[in-house]
């Protein structure tokens, strides 16, 4: 029993045996498989044709005006061809086509492209040719009117005398056919050349069956014989490209491209109910050293049994229809493996096949959830995220807050002279150092603190406070963002009440001594808790066995605001122990290492300062960057947040403010940022990247130039500048500017060129003429001429001229400049 789809009616099929019956799928019934890989639909019988009998083999007539037309092979050779009519009632034989002598049509064919060329492929006959070609034109729905019943006095071609063609199929290129013949040689005939008969191209082969053209790439065919499928490639047809064995069947009774999905192949193996995919995925044509790549799997059919032919849907994809053994058939679609595939813009897509499942994109909530680093950095560098004019401008667009503390210490450190020139200049590889490098100096012997007793500001009856100092400390508590002096300080505190961070002021205003103005911040704050905790400081004395202190270090712990037990730690600390204040995590760690840079000794701030680095840097916490500073532990930090948080775009622009885009490490991080913001076609971030952070950090190679204009006589530069430095102070001695008129060769003295136009030197000034606007621009007096003629003048005078014409302003020369160029081959020129 075989199949197939009546072309452009999508819910019928044909079948065929000893005798031909239409059948019409029923969308609506479907079947689900318990397996779930596929359903099946169910498929009623509309009409049964006894008529014309004895049938070998049936191909639909592919037109769109002959969507019910029929060719008919017979075991006598004959090709009948016939029509269903409307009411699928009736096959009506309208010609039919015989060979000279009996014998058995194994296959026929449609032209694809609409010329109305049948070709039938017959047994052997040592008399007669086995590939008859007719022309079908005149049937009813072709263009020529022609009798009923009326055949062609002879065959349009005839091919391969007293040879046999055992199955034979068209090509998408108009008249080209390929035969699998004799049973060991396949050929391909062009019907255009001058001599049709001689195959175009020949191969021996065995595998001559089921001959089937890739409906997607016209220059691949496919055969086969016994259990191997072959694929075949026009472009080496000397022998297969890929060959395939079947190992689960001992031959193969039938094969059939995928019309709906690319590089796909079925195979059908008799006395068998699986049905073989192969996804040709990758060969090389004319290289045998690359090996092909051919994705395979079984399918088993619904209801099981043998399976003897099938046929794809022609529109619907991954939809067949196949037969078995006892006369069913069974319409089924195949299930592709779902995949996920992920776009550099974010956008996450399930698909099936050519279907779409699920699509995700950027805006989706779901991302909200997952927290996407990718799409963290390309929002950031949308909004102009390390690339902006100052430092400081990126604390805003960092968003978070580790990043925000860690940009602070950046424009801190740049304020400061720690990286050398303003803002926006560059900064040597000793740049950006952090406290510890501070603190330390030179390396050779600290520097030692000074201690001085500091009363509070404010308050009365209160005992000093021990206060450190050094030039060192007050850069260390700078680089924090702490101030030095009462202006720096009140600042800070301003900004802070501003920014809504009452606790941190209030801390940060103790730890100043300024505890009148701690208490102001917390009365000026909403909260009404901070209102209640400014209340408990008002009445703070120093008296360690006083009540205010034993009941405030008790009711410590069960505070909430980390900055505020800080606080109270702070004033109920014995014999300058600060753990409490040191060990509270909640606060940033600059307020951490300013504190301690205020009230610890030297030995022990050291001892601290180490401590906080290493469980920073356990924690891959970028914070202790303003510890390690960014050169060389620095590097070792910035390496392991990228490991951990994947914020690749972080590490680069830091690395590379600080003027280590030259290091190994970083060269991969700005390669992979600039690698990324291509992939998201923020081309304009890219470049402001190039120019704003590595131009002015980095070393910028400088290339000789490749141009210059050069005199007609002694063919030297007569460019405006002048390298040499003795001809430069040459000119200064005679009063030369960048304004003189250099009307002639500074080194031959021979005259230039005049323009065209104003019929001056080249070399002098353009003025204005003509060029309305433009006199003033430095453009409008540089050299330009024409490639062909070699006329020429101002830039500005020529761009004015051809606004206007097409031709040379020269007269007599009948070269047109402006058509010879890109521009002016697309932009209109009115020609005088």
């Amino acid at each position: 029993m075989h199949l197939q789809w009546v072309p452009h009616n999508e819910d019928m099929f044909l079948s065929w045996g000893n005798e031909i019956s239409l059948y019409r799928v029923d969308a609506d019934k479907h079947q689900d498989m318990a397996d779930g890989a596929h359903y099946s639909r169910h498929a009623n019988l509309v009409a049964t044709y006894g008529d014309p009998k004895y049938t070998c083999c049936v191909a639909a007539c592919p037109y769109q005006n002959s969507p019910l037309l029929l060719a008919v092979g017979l075991t006598s050779g004959t090709v009948s061809v016939a029509s269903i009519s409307p009411n699928y009632m009736d096959l009506n034989i309208l010609n039919n086509f015989a060979p000279k002598h009996e014998r058995q049509c194994n296959t026929v064919a449609w032209e694809q492209n609409g010329s109305h060329l049948l070709a039938m492929g017959l047994d052997k006959h040592r008399n007669d040719y086995s590939i008859c070609i007719w022309d079908a034109t005149g049937l009813p729905g072709q263009p020529t009117s022609m009798r009923s019943g009326q055949e062609p006095a002879k065959p349009y071609l005839e091919i391969g005398n007293s040879e046999s063609t055992l199955s034979l199929a068209w090509f998408k290129q108009p008249k080209v056919l390929a035969a699998g013949m004799n049973n060991r040689t396949l050929k391909v005939f062009d019907l255009r050349v001058r001599d049709p008969v001689k195959p175009q191209m020949s191969a021996p082969t065995r595998l001559v069956y089921g001959v089937c053209v890739d409906p997607f790439i016209d220059d691949r065919l496919a055969t086969f014989a016994e259990n191997q499928v072959a694929i075949w490639d026009r472009r080496n047809f000397e022998r297969p490209v890929i060959t395939l064995t079947d190992a689960r069947s001992k031959s193969i009774s039938s094969i059939g491209w995928s019309p709906t999905r690319r590089d796909l192949l079925s195979s059908l193996g008799k006395d068998s109910g699986l049905l073989k995919l192969h996804d040709v995925n990758h060969y090389c044509v004319n290289n045998d050293e690359i090996e092909p790549t051919v994705a395979e799997r079984y399918v088993e059919s619904c209801g099981g049994g043998q399976l003897t032919d099938l046929s794809w849907h022609p529109t619907d994809e991954n939809r067949i229809v196949v037969s078995t053994g006892t006369g069913k058939h069974i319409d089924f679609t195949i299930f592709e493996r779902i995949t996920m595939n992920w776009s550099p813009c974010f956008s996450f897509v399930w698909s099936n096949g050519g279907r779409k499942v699920n699509l995700v994109g950027d805006e989706d909530d779901i991302y909200d959830q997952l927290e996407d680093i990718a799409l963290v950095m390309r929002d950031r560098a949308l909004r102009g995220y390390g690339v902006t004019e100052r430092l400081r401008d990126n604390v805003a667009l960092a968003g978070d807050e580790t990043l925000r503390s860690v940009w602070k210490w950046m424009a801190y450190s740049q304020q400061l002279g720690a990286g050398a020139g303003d803002e926006t200049g560059a900064a040597p590889t000793s740049a950006f150092q952090g406290v510890r490098s501070v603190l330390a100096g030179d390396g050779s012997s600290p520097p030692k603190s000074a201690i001085e007793l500091r009363s509070w500001i404010g308050v009365e009856k209160v005992a000093k406070c021990k206060v450190f100092r050094s030039e060192s400390r007050d850069r260390a508590l700078q680089l924090c963002g702490w101030g030095v002096d009462e202006v720096t300080q009140s600042a800070l505190l301003d900004v802070l009440e501003r920014e809504g961070s009452c606790s941190r002021a209030a801390a940060v205003a103790v730890f100043q001594l300024t505890l009148r103005r701690a208490i102001q911040i917390l009365q000026r704050s909403e909260d009404p808790t901070l209102k209640v905790v400014a209340m408990a400081l008002s009445g703070y004395t120093n008296e360690k066995k006083a009540l205010w202190q034993q009941t405030s270090a008790e009711l410590r712990p069960s505070l909430t605001d980390p900055y505020i037990r800080a606080i109270f730690a702070f004033l109920t600390a014995d014999s300058d122990n600060y753990d409490g204040v040191l060990k509270e995590y909640g606060m940033t760690v600059q307020d951490r290492v300013a504190f301690a840079c205020r009230f610890l000794s030297d030995d022990r701030l050291a001892e601290c300062l180490n401590q906080i680095t290493q469980t920073l840097k356990k924690e891959a916490n970028l914070q202790a960057i303003l510890l390690t500073g960014v050169a060389d532990e620095g590097l070792d930090l910035l390496q392991n947040y990228v490991n951990v948080s994947g914020d690749v775009q972080t590490a680069a622009l830091i690395a590379s403010h600080a003027g280590l885009a030259t290091e190994p490490r970083v060269e991969v991080w700005i390669d992979s940022y600039r690698e990324m913001l291509d992939l998201w076609r923020l081309w304009n971030q890219r470049a402001l990247f190039d120019v704003r952070v590595l131009s002015q950090t980095a070393e910028v190679p400088q290339y000789p130039k490749q141009s210059v204009v050069a005199c007609n006589f002694c063919n030297k530069s007569v460019a405006a500048f002048i390298d040499d430095v003795r001809r430069r102070r040459q000119m200064s001695r005679t009063g030369a500017n960048s304004s003189v008129k250099v009307m002639c060769c500074p080194h031959c003295r021979k005259p230039l060129p005049r323009c065209a136009l104003c019929l001056t030197q080249l070399g002098t000034t353009a003025g204005s003429w003509g060029a309305a606007g433009q006199g003033s621009a430095g453009f409008d007096s540089w050299f330009t001429w024409c490639q062909t003629c070699r006329h020429g003048g101002h830039a500005g005078h020529m761009v004015a001229w051809f606004e206007q014409h097409a031709e040379c302003p020269v007269t007599g020369c009948p070269c047109k400049c402006m058509g010879l160029d890109s521009v002016g081959r697309v932009l209109p020129v009115a020609d005088s």
